[in-house]
């Protein structure tokens, strides 16, 4: 699950988004969604009185993965729906969003032989069902949908949380990935990356009150006028 955040003047509406799951299509209309959901936002701002100047937008898992990829601000995955109207967000938080599919699926794969690991088939895996179509070409078209190969200077400001002991998405084939193509890209001014200690994938330590005031002073520096 994705969720949109939207300035207004003296509150912070929050807008929660149904996006297709691998079950129902493949990529990318995940992310179609997520922009459609944006615009769809953005023309009925005077409704729902919000600043269609000020979106943000934070998701967890593969709602951070969208979140984050979403924040690159990319062309090309737009559809009809509210085509006047901007898919591009002000401020992004990413939590543990599995942002690198291509290290993920080379993680997983070596542990296939292993008879008590849940998956022994790439297209089988979370991010191979995502990615669809032939599976020996699954891996390499894993990076059309890593957020890592689409890091450019149209990205919002970006905030990263990852557990340090995330056994599912590790920081290492993600968040870790990520954070470093953007020091690679020069916009690690944009950027800031939280490692949690002790957490794991969406535990406890993410919903504690600390995390919570990092998340909205980062919202508040970035999306108030």
């Amino acid at each position: 699950m994705s969720w949109i955040s939207a300035g207004v003047r003296h509150r912070r509406p929050v807008v929660s988004i149904y996006y297709r799951n691998s079950s129902e299509d493949k990529w990318p209309a995940q992310i179609q969604d997520v922009k459609t959901a944006i615009r769809f936002i953005r023309a009925h701002a005077a409704k729902y009185e919000v600043d269609p100047e000020r979106i943000g937008i934070f998701g967890r898992s593969a709602g951070g993965q969208l979140s984050a990829f979403a924040a690159q601000n990319l062309p090309g995955y737009d559809t009809e729906e509210w085509s006047d109207f901007s898919s591009n967000v002000q401020s992004c938080i990413d939590m543990f969003g599995p942002a690198d599919l291509g290290a993920n699926m080379d993680m997983e794969q070596k542990k296939f032989a292993d008879p008590k690991f849940r998956w022994h088939k790439l297209e089988d895996t979370h991010g191979g069902a995502l990615i669809g179509g032939d599976p020996a070409t699954i891996r390499e078209r894993a990076d059309a949908a890593s957020v890592t190969t689409h890091v450019n200077a149209g990205m919002t400001p970006l905030m990263i949380l990852h557990g340090g002991n995330d056994p599912i998405v590790p920081k290492e084939v993600s968040s870790d990935l990520l954070y470093q193509k953007i020091v690679d890209a020069g916009l690690e001014d944009r950027c800031e990356y939280h490692v949690i200690p002790h957490a794991g994938h969406g535990t406890r330590e993410f919903f504690q009150d600390k995390t919570k005031e990092l998340m909205i002073g980062f919202f508040d520096k970035t999306l108030k006028k």
